[in-house]
């Protein structure tokens, strides 16, 4: 009777503690199950923001800092090349300009014109050279502002070509005046353009001072 009524005692505690064991899963409060979903949701969006943000997160920053420094070598390639070719084109421009002056004033002095005549072609060939290679450079402003590549143009300007024009004209002559300006990677296209106006201005005035010299020994 004594082991019967421990083993009749015993049994319902079993029982119970089986049965809560099983039903302890299922006793949870809906409120709880939403308080942990809420709790796992806000740490995949935490994880998901560091991941985003370069400024918490070393690895998407290193990514950010090599894009930008991958932007500026292309913008650095891109002006460099637009520079050269305008450099080459204007040194194409004057010396086919000149090889044409040249000419022209042979002839005229097998023509019998006289030395003035002669010297005049020099200047107004040489002008046209110039106002050639400003309008390419102009041109090539013109089209980077409209566009947005490269950088802008900003200052007193109306998007009108003249704008454009007279900002190229103050950068040939290394005049400088500053109400327009560069900014941006276009800001070396503008320093180029002062440089290769200055070698050729000068060329000009070497070329003229040889024409004169050669026409009046000769009148």
């Amino acid at each position: 009777m004594k082991c019967l009524g421990i083993s009749h005692w015993r049994q319902p505690a079993a029982t119970r503690i089986h049965s809560t064991k099983i039903a302890k899963p299922a006793d949870r409060s809906a409120d709880d199950v939403s308080t942990a979903a809420g709790r796992a949701g806000r740490a995949n969006q935490f994880r998901a923001t560091r991941r985003r943000d370069p400024h918490t997160n070393t690895d998407s920053r290193d990514q950010h800092e090599a894009f930008l420094k991958r932007c500026i070598i292309m913008n650095v390639i891109a002006v460099s090349l637009v520079s050269l070719v305008l450099a080459i084109a204007c040194v194409l421009v004057h010396y086919e300009a000149f090889k044409m002056v040249a000419s022209s004033a042979r002839s005229a002095e097998v023509g019998g014109f006289p030395s003035r005549g002669r010297l005049l072609i020099v200047i107004f060939g040489a002008l046209a050279a110039h106002t050639v290679e400003i309008t390419f450079y102009g041109f090539v402003f013109w089209c980077l502002h409209s566009y947005g590549l490269l950088g802008e143009i900003v200052g007193k300007i109306s998007d009108g070509w003249i704008d454009f024009l007279y900002f190229s004209i103050t950068n040939y002559t290394t005049l400088g005046v500053g109400d327009i300006r560069a900014e941006g990677p276009m800001r070396l296209i503008a320093s180029s353009e002062a440089l290769t106006g200055l070698v050729l201005l000068s060329w000009t005035a070497s070329f003229t001072y040889l024409s004169m010299e050669n026409f009046w020994k000769r009148r």
